[in-house]
């Protein structure tokens, strides 16, 4: 019994390490890619089936992510191929 739930435990804290790190490779890109102002205003909402979802609080800095969406969507898809949607709301 003591053996599933490390394995359960194990598998738990990899998939949220690889989460972690894919937050971080697609954050990393948007800061080099934005100017500063933007992505004061920009943050990730969550990473479903092959898609990230972004929020701003101004529709100014949605209206500045989706002038740069394309060559953000190319440099994280260069990095995490699995990833091959991006969008953006207010909220």
């Amino acid at each position: 019994m003591a053996t599933h739930i490390k394995t359960l435990l194990d598998e738990f804290l990899n998939k949220a390490k690889n989460e972690v790190n894919r937050i971080s490779k697609i954050e990393r890109i948007v800061n080099k890619t934005l100017n500063p102002e933007t992505k004061k205003h920009i943050r990730i909402k969550k990473i479903i089936k092959g898609g990230v979802f972004f929020v701003s609080d101004s529709s100014i800095f949605v209206y500045n992510f989706n002038l740069e969406k394309k060559k953000i969507l190319d440099e994280i898809n260069k990095k995490i191929p699995e990833i091959n949607n991006i969008k953006i709301e207010i909220g």
